[in-house]
């Protein structure tokens, strides 16, 4: 079951829209090869969950460098 981002399951209305999208993308590229539902989903959270990680530490790093300026 695809989704669409004017209507994306309620469990991803708390993303950011980017976020919301990345997992649209995912879900869905994966709906379109296996027809699993919670192997989507998980697949979807994972993609999620780890660019986050990545973004979180990003904005460390800026911060970080914004404090030693000061």
């Amino acid at each position: 079951m695809p989704y669409d981002i004017k209507k994306p399951p309620s469990k991803i209305k708390d993303l950011s829209e980017k976020k919301q999208r990345q997992w649209i993308e995912v879900f869905n590229s994966c709906w379109e090869k296996h027809k699993d539902d919670a192997k989507c989903h998980k697949m979807a959270w994972g993609v999620v969950k780890k660019n986050s990680s990545k973004e979180d530490m990003a904005q460390e790093i800026v911060d970080i460098a914004k404090m030693l300026e000061e």
